[in-house]
């Protein structure tokens, strides 16, 4: 702890020598993420708890995980049409205020008496919220260059990660408090009141951010389409698709970056073919009270926390891909430690070990992306990376829950567990 507060001394100070505008951004990012770390220790984090507990099946958990993957597939390239023309920091703040504007149906769902509407409303909201929040995402990363210089970018992310850590664990045990202090269900609706709270208050500050070009006075020209409208959005859909075209490349998935990029996208189709398995396994087979799962949750991130603050040393020793490897390979004893888990304790140190493997696997993924890359590939890399993700996503989500209702739980839990292994030996021998 005592690094942490000497790492945020330095970045304090830093940020006292940056020109007070661009300071002024800073803050709003450190708030941006403040806030959206109160969003993430409620809502997110206990919304698949909520739907279980209304006796939402693992399809159904699989499907609340799959959406925003589904989503991202058929929508990629209008949100790049959309996001090529219009400004980034307005289009982000319009797409996170139309995404936030459905949390309030989650504060009302715990009212409802028919747990069968509660949770296709759940997924029947995801679906429809997760259209603007993909667009916002993208225009999220895209001004995020645009309103920090290149050289303070590791600096505003690296207390973006600390806020966010921080926030989550101490609004999540919160959170489990008010579950059990609560009585069921109207606890989840104080929760979700909170996670609602915490997103409005947020994209305020995505509203207050500003491009460095309007620091300095310059203001990008907006071009005046010769066109009529009709034929100007047709243009555009198309010189997009050239231009995805052109991106794709078929051609770099022959050898070692295609090689990497299918390890990259078995990572991730391993981690997400059991995250819609476990919250219906931890309360329905082990009956852990939301405290439990609260606390559970908190060690998880506290180790990220932790892993993260060490992650550039453990790098300098290592190297990406050894980072990368081993990181799921902790994250493969999750599953396992679940087969002979006999107490909540279990549970807290098995969070402990997974949340330092996901602070080196989710740390390094794109650090060792771009390592293996050659620069003028990046584009067309991370093109056919993040298509490959998105479809692990979501065949992980959709396959999972099948194979918990065909195998059982230990067949289960062994099946994600060699799964992780296997992916992360092959990471190591031939990422």
């Amino acid at each position: 702890m005592k690094q942490f507060f000497r790492r945020l001394a330095l970045y304090i100070q830093l940020d006292k020598d940056v020109p007070v505008q661009l300071r002024e951004n800073f803050h709003h990012y450190y708030w941006d993420i403040t806030w959206y770390g109160l969003l993430n220790g409620t809502t997110l984090s206990f919304l698949n708890y909520f739907a279980v507990r209304e006796g939402a099946t693992t399809t159904q958990v699989g499907l609340i995980t799959a959406i925003p993957a589904i989503v991202s597939l058929m929508f990629s390239v209008p949100a790049g049409v959309v996001l090529s023309r219009v400004p980034k920091n307005r289009a982000t703040f319009v797409a996170g205020v139309l995404t936030r504007i459905f949390y309030p149906v989650f504060i009302l769902l715990p009212f409802f008496k028919s747990s069968s509407f509660v949770i296709w409303a759940i997924i029947g909201t995801t679906l429809i919220m997760s259209i603007p929040a993909m667009f916002a995402t993208v225009g999220f990363n895209t001004a995020f260059a645009e309103n920090i210089p290149d050289e303070y970018r590791a600096h505003v992310a690296g207390i973006r990660n600390a806020a966010f850590a921080m926030v989550t664990i101490g609004v999540s045990l919160l959170s489990g408090k008010l579950l059990t202090a609560i009585q069921y269900p109207y606890g989840y609706s104080v929760i979700f009141a909170i996670g609602f709270l915490g997103s409005a208050f947020g994209a305020y500050h995505l509203y207050r951010l500003k491009s460095v070009a309007e620091f300095t006075g310059y203001r990008q020209p907006t071009p005046i389409p010769s066109e009529s409208s009709n034929g100007w959005i047709l243009k555009r859909i198309r010189d997009s698709l050239i231009v995805f075209k052109q991106q794709i490349r078929p051609d770099l998935l022959k050898g070692k970056i295609g090689r990497l990029i299918l390890l990259l996208s078995l990572l991730n189709f391993s981690l997400y073919l059991a995250s819609p398995v476990f919250p219906v396994y931890l309360v329905n087979r082990f009956h852990f009270t939301d405290q439990v799962i609260a606390i559970g949750m908190a060690c998880f991130n506290f180790t990220i926390f932790l892993g993260s603050l060490k992650l550039e040393a453990i790098e300098r020793r290592l190297g990406r891909q050894r980072v990368t490897g081993l990181g799921l390979l902790l994250m493969a004893t999750f599953p396992a430690i679940l087969i002979l888990m006999k107490s909540p304790l279990v549970y807290y140190g098995a969070n402990l070990v997974s949340g330092l493997g996901w602070a080196m696997t989710g740390g390094e993924v794109y650090n060792y992306l771009f390592e293996r890359i050659p620069m003028q590939d990046h584009a067309s890399g991370i093109a056919w990376y993040n298509m490959t993700t998105n479809a692990a996503v979501l065949a992980g989500s959709l396959l999972g829950p099948l194979i918990a209702d065909s195998f059982g739980f230990v067949i289960t839990m062994l099946i994600f567990a060699v799964l992780r292994f296997g992916v992360s030996l092959a990471i190591l021998r031939w990422g």
